[in-house]
């Protein structure tokens, strides 16, 4: 993330400071939502994340739950993907979230208040992605229970980097390639890129949207953690 700010362009395309009608105040606990025009001294960057609702209910933003959220939710009572996302942006130094359960009104087709919150949100999406200093993705999560942070069997598999002379038909420098006690494969199909489009979370519509809008993106999967912007794609493997 240092890195993007200082060294690539992606920065200057985020724009101006913008913020969604809510959002979440992590800083501290408990967790706060926070209507932004009310909030005068409101500043620095802000978070968003892709994640998959599943078909379990968990605690969302409701008419007659919004003075809970402003007054506070203690980050205990969320789902642990939630929470491990806000862990992730605390260690990142970003302060507020954006979570579409949290931060748009939900309730049934009766609920007037839920259905013009969800009408008026639904046309910000591309500010609210465009506009986030990173995008968190919970890959692999069906549901917001199941969690960012997996445990892996770190030491079954290695890296091998190649590098060769580069020519004019073959300009690649340097390559990477997985080795494992039965086979060596492609760092691509098997390790980053090939772990996202295994994802749950790619089977999911909306998500393919949240992405082309994010000018930054720090997915988890069940193998590893990768990370996508304008200017450079990585991974654990090839970092």
């Amino acid at each position: 993330l240092d890195t993007c700010r200082k060294e690539h362009c992606c920065e200057q395309t985020i724009g101006p400071d913008w913020y969604p009608t809510r959002l979440l105040d992590v800083a501290d606990e408990p967790i706060k939502l926070v209507i932004t025009k009310d909030e005068p001294e409101i500043a620095g960057p802000y978070a968003t994340l892709s994640h998959c609702w599943g078909d379990q209910e968990f605690l969302v933003l409701e008419s007659n739950s919004i003075s809970g959220f402003l007054a506070g939710i203690p980050s205990n009572k969320l789902p642990r993907s939630f929470r491990e996302t806000i862990t992730t942006i605390r260690a990142l130094g970003i302060r507020y979230l954006w979570i579409d359960s949290y931060c748009i009104l939900q309730g049934s087709e009766s609920d007037k208040a839920a259905h013009d919150d969800w009408i008026q949100e639904a046309g910000r999406m591309e500010e609210v992605y465009s506009h986030s200093c990173l995008n968190i993705g919970s890959a692999h999560a069906n549901n917001p229970y199941n969690g960012l942070f997996h445990h892996r069997k770190l030491y079954d598999e290695e890296t091998m980097f190649l590098t060769w002379q580069p020519t004019k038909t073959s300009p690649v420098k340097r390559y990477a390639m997985i080795m494992d006690r039965y086979e060596l494969c492609d760092s691509l199909s098997r390790g980053g890129s090939g772990a996202l489009s295994e994802s749950t979370l790619l089977k999911r519509g909306w998500v393919v949207q949240e992405m082309i809008l994010s000018q930054r993106m720090l997915s988890f999967t069940d193998r590893q953690i990768l990370w996508h912007c304008g200017e450079m794609a990585a991974c654990e493997d090839f970092p």
